[in-house]
């Protein structure tokens, strides 16, 4: 399960827990004031109707009640919501002819130095070939591989996975063995249309750690016109 799909799950699991605690708050307001009106009004000469009416406003305030308490347990649900609906989505954005910079999860598991699991990369095409589709100059693409710690570890290379790509693509990826810097800059400046192109793991700069910038103070998403 990808991590989108795992915090779907939890957001269904929380609003169910929403709905049952809001019925047992009801069915126990309903337990507890029949209770108190038989205790009370057993022998009492106020009419059938009058009782019905208390009840109705008990049961009025207890809903108000759990209502309140639930609505601060769904406050937080709500706003993450809200804060997720108002980014742009690929499909928000004009892409024809522009060079579009995609951060991917290329993070793959690999075994005897081979990746094991092609999952993520299969995950990702569908974006590639979106942009493509609608006319992107050219699509960079850049992730992360393991934890170089900002060193170049040969063994984190993402060479591996643009081969990969290459092949489930079933077009030319142009695999750069760096992030950042002029040659990196001169060959995402302009390329042919329809250009794919793989940078090197992220973590091989220390930067990526942190404020995701090169030595002089660049950032990688100077390389396209939309990220």
């Amino acid at each position: 399960m990808t991590s989108d799909g795992c915090f779907l799950f939890l957001d269904w699991i929380f609003i169910v827990f929403f709905f049952f605690f809001l019925l047992v708050v009801l069915l126990y307001t309903k337990t507890y004031f029949g209770y108190f009106t038989r205790k009370v009004f057993r022998f009492s000469e106020i009419s059938a109707k009058i009782t019905k009416i208390l009840k109705f406003l008990a049961e009025i305030y207890f809903f108000g009640i759990g209502f309140g308490c639930s609505f601060f347990l769904l406050l937080p649900f709500c706003l993450t919501q809200m804060s997720i609906s108002n980014k742009l989505s690929i499909e928000d954005l004009d892409l024809k002819d522009k060079r579009v910079l995609i951060r991917v999860d290329f993070n793959v598991p690999f075994k005897d130095g081979k990746i094991s699991s092609d999952q993520r990369i299969v995950a990702a095409l569908p974006t590639v070939k979106y942009a493509l589709d609608k006319g992107a100059k050219s699509v960079v693409l850049m992730s992360h591989l393991g934890r170089p710690d900002g060193r170049v570890v040969p063994e984190f290379s993402l060479a591996p996975v643009a081969v990969k790509v290459e092949e489930l693509l079933g077009r030319k990826v142009t695999f750069l063995h760096d992030s950042v810097g002029a040659e990196v800059e001169a060959a995402c400046a302009n390329p042919a249309h329809g250009t794919i192109i793989l940078l090197e793991n992220l973590r091989f700069h220390v930067e990526e750690e942190g404020k995701g910038e090169d030595g002089a103070g660049k950032k990688v998403c100077e390389l396209s016109h939309a990220y």
